[in-house]
């Protein structure tokens, strides 16, 4: 039976003391992939265009997060691109009767401050937050004219500042690495109660 030296023995009671109580203040990292979904897309009203309605997006997200006491969380910046799944049918432009092809084609959402709550029991972790958004949406438009060959393409934004809920269940992979399921109900993208976001995350931190 081998002999464990006191300086081992100090050693490890200080890694067993780190883990059990960790620092009042942690970062977090994280990475997740989601589909995006916004039950009504937002309408053009300066070139008379109505919304083209619902829309899903497949996008990636990269967030930060500042942690305090292991039970506070305070969102800080993160980032979404995503792109359009799926094609909206050809709508009656209201102008010159003329036919308007309408084609979602991108978000990008800014995810800024906010603040949550977790707790964890074991491997695994519970966690909400609300934070405040801003997002940019584009949609290639074709303008056709009462003529066949009368055409032509823009590309039209949409902008909006909102908030977001989050809530996830995670599991520890190792003392730093978690994989997580998260949902993001809309509580004000375009109007209220909007859609909603869901993916998988990787998040890196305690």
């Amino acid at each position: 039976m081998l002999a464990t030296s006191p300086a081992h023995a100090q050693v490890d009671r200080a890694a067993a003391a780190t883990w059990s109580h960790p620092s009042r203040h942690d970062g977090e990292v994280s990475l997740d992939v989601r589909d995006y979904w916004l039950r009504a897309m937002p309408s053009f009203s300066e070139a008379n265009l109505p919304s083209t309605g619902d829309q899903h997006f497949v996008g990636i997200g990269v967030d930060t997060k500042y942690i305090y006491e292991q039970r506070y969380e305070f969102p800080i910046f993160g980032l979404v691109g995503a792109s359009s799944v799926g094609m909206n049918p050809r709508l009656v432009a209201t102008a010159d009767g003329g036919l308007v092809d309408m084609r979602p084609a991108g978000a990008i959402t800014f995810l800024l401050p906010g603040v949550g709550l977790r707790f964890k029991a074991r491997r695994w972790m519970f966690g909400a937050n609300v934070r405040f958004i801003g997002t940019f949406i584009w949609e290639q438009v074709s303008f056709v004219g009462p003529q066949s060959n009368d055409t032509s393409a823009n590309t039209m934004w949409a902008s909006t500042f909102g908030a977001r809920a989050h809530v996830e269940v995670c599991r520890r992979l190792d003392p730093s690495d978690r994989l997580c399921l998260f949902v993001e109900p809309h509580l004000y993208e375009f109007g209220g109660f909007n859609g909603a976001s869901a993916g998988l995350r990787w998040e890196i931190g305690r």
